[in-house]
């Protein structure tokens, strides 16, 4: 992501921490980073700030993380600005900090960090990675000309995905589709030509793991179903692993549904090869969304389970998504997410972008051949062709997908048909996580139960 839209992105968030769709920070990936020792800083006022020389700021900012991995969240609300201290306090920073130590356990050391500075505005960035016991964390820092501190943004680093081998199941590492994307087949032991489930990721770009903050979903439903005898192919999202191949002209053919189709031909082959019998698609979100889709296209899938996909057009549960933020946001915040309300509309009526990038966590950053492709499905008209059976999943507090809304125009647009089943989770979000992070186990067991009773 260039340096404008980073910048854009962290000083919108103001202070977030968990879910990221773009690639891992690791001291391996960046050879462009400013390595530098944790050299001390004195504290530093707002009056003085002003002066630090941009390299000081990376020595700053290297200060400012090591004192927050510590304990000490002052140093930086100090130097955080009017509008940060307006959104975030300083007990919401230090609540956040205490919910991140959780689970990275003990600070260990400071990694990498990148720094770059913006020539238009002016406005800085330093990319921080520091080591934990437990789980490893990326720092972003948005500066402003003044150097105080308009945004920040904490991830979870993304582990190295190796296949795991025990006594209930063994991986191996797989590719999918002319890009060869990579991907990992599970397969349970001691279980004779098991049903296989293709995983489908949402929206943005994720990893074959659908990594968000501390969760790590389809890592989870495929371990978990490979415990109830269920095989599962996962793969990384074609623009994750090649972000360079996300041009204007992307449809949602590139994005999702010709790599969806490589990987029922792979299940096909284990088919064939008598490895496995019964292919199922099981997409999240976009993938559930989608799914309906990837089984009329492929005649070999015997059954879809859709986890908090939508059956409307994706920009108007966008726009419903960011209500309740343009609602509570002031000054520079407001700004931003008005824009990502103006061009996602802009998007909608089919009509040139403003500017052709925007930031995550909205996968928008594709031109109007994208938007024209993903409009022309209709979900529910799709699943209403289909004469398989379809499992459509929901959590009741899920604020991305609305249970009173597209969970509900499923039932409605499907009812009747005695081969859909519907199940909403009271309290469950948009991951369907339990307290811990991971997939709740009535979620996988419903999933299980369907996809053998379907084989029956």
């Amino acid at each position: 992501m260039e340096i404008k839209r980073m910048i854009a992105a962290v000083s919108a968030a103001a202070l977030l921490t968990g879910c990221s769709s773009t690639k891992p920070s690791d001291s391996s990936e960046h050879p462009t980073a400013t390595a530098t020792t944790a050299t001390q800083v004195e504290s530093t006022t707002q009056a003085e700030i002003s002066t630090v020389s941009d390299t000081d700021i990376v020595e700053l900012s290297r200060k400012l993380c090591t004192d927050m991995a510590e304990g000490n969240y002052k140093t930086s609300f100090d130097l955080f600005s009017d509008n940060m201290k307006a959104a975030v306090s300083e007990e919401a920073l230090t609540s956040s900090w205490e919910q991140v130590k959780a689970v990275t356990g003990e600070f260990k050391e400071l990694l990498d960090t990148q720094h770059e500075t913006d020539p238009n505005s002016g406005m800085s960035m330093t990319t921080t990675n520091l080591r934990f016991e437990n789980k490893n964390l990326v720092i972003y820092i948005a500066f402003s000309t003044e150097r105080l501190i308009e945004g920040m943004y904490m991830n979870f680093t993304q582990d190295e995905i190796t296949p795991e081998d025990n006594d209930i199941y063994t991986e191996t590492s797989i590719k999918v589709g002319e890009y060869e994307l990579d991907g990992m087949l599970t397969m349970p032991k001691n279980i004779e030509k098991p049903p296989i489930v293709i995983l489908i990721q949402g929206s943005g770009q994720t990893n074959l793991n659908e990594d968000a903050g501390i969760c790590a979903p389809f890592k989870d439903i495929s371990h978990d179903l490979a415990e109830k005898g269920i095989a599962t192919i996962r793969y990384n999202k074609r623009f994750f692993q090649y972000p360079e191949l996300g041009t204007d002209d992307v449809t949602v053919d590139d994005e999702v549904l010709n790599d969806a189709d490589a990987a029922v031909k792979l299940a096909q082959q284990y088919a064939d090869d008598g490895k496995v019998d019964g292919i199922f698609v099981l997409g999240h979100s976009l993938g559930g969304m989608l799914a309906p889709s990837i089984a009329s296209r492929n005649s070999a899938v015997k059954g879809i389970i859709s986890l908090a996909g939508t059956p409307r057009k994706l920009g108007e549960v966008w726009l419903e998504q960011l209500a309740p933020q343009l609602e509570a946001a002031e000054g520079d915040t407001k700004k931003y997410v008005e824009e990502l309300i103006d061009q996602i509309e802009t998007m909608r009526d089919k009509r040139e972008l403003k500017e052709k990038k925007n930031p995550e966590p909205y996968n928008i950053s594709f031109g109007v051949p994208y938007w024209t492709s993903l409009d022309a499905i209709d979900p529910a008209g799709v699943a209403r062709e289909l004469d398989i059976p379809m499992l459509f999943l929901q959590g009741s507090a899920d604020t991305q997908v609305f249970a009173d809304k597209d969970f509900a125009m499923w039932k409605e647009k499907l009812s009747g048909r005695p081969k859909c089943q519907f199940k909403l989770y009271d309290g469950l979000g948009h991951f369907f996580d339990c307290e811990n992070g991971h997939i709740n186990s009535h979620v996988i067991e419903d999933t299980a139960e369907f996809i053998k009773a379907s084989l029956k």
